[in-house]
């Protein structure tokens, strides 16, 4: 099990100095997204249970999800705000039919290849406001996804900072 790890504070219990490697202390300009991307991904079909798909993410620890055909080819995106807006805009209709992930996705995605860099990311990031990118090959097939955590990660890495992957965190009742 991992050790437990708080990230508020000063000192030991915040962001430090890392002494290990510094290698990503690169220029973003040249550093490839795929450097820093998750390649271990949830994705969803168009057909899947919207109430399923928000269990997922919850259960995942996630705020969205490509949304791929059956040749992993990506269609959209769909986070929880999107999923909670369409429940919402529903109203409490008792006849309504079951939303699908593709009911509630959004079809317009911005996405970048693999050969793209952290600076193209963070630009697309910032300009449209998005807080995940889906990475995609040249087949348009999700290979993986970039957040804005990811990007933070990195920019406190490079830095020399410990910028612990959430999975090294563990939560402590005080």
């Amino acid at each position: 099990m991992p050790t437990p790890t708080s990230i508020a504070g000063e000192g030991p219990r915040g962001p430090r100095r890392s002494s290990g490697n510094r290698s990503l202390e690169r220029d973003p300009t040249q550093v490839p997204i795929k450097a820093i991307m998750q390649t271990e991904i949830a994705v969803s079909d168009l057909s899947l249970p919207a109430d399923q798909l928000l269990e997922s993410l919850i259960e995942e620890g996630i705020g969205g999800a490509p949304v791929v055909d059956a040749e992993g080819h990506l269609l959209g995106i769909v986070s929880k705000t999107d999923l909670l807006c369409a429940w919402r805009d529903l109203g409490t209709q008792r006849d309504r039919q079951p939303l699908t992930a593709g009911d509630v996705m959004m079809p317009v995605v911005f996405a970048l290849t693999e050969d793209s860099t952290v600076a193209e990311a963070a630009a697309l990031m910032a300009y449209e406001g998005v807080h995940r990118l889906p990475i995609v090959d040249r087949e348009t097939r999700v290979v993986g996804v970039v957040t804005t955590l990811d990007l933070s990660r990195w920019i406190a890495q490079s830095a020399g900072l410990h910028a612990p992957d959430i999975r090294e965190i563990e939560v402590r009742e005080v």
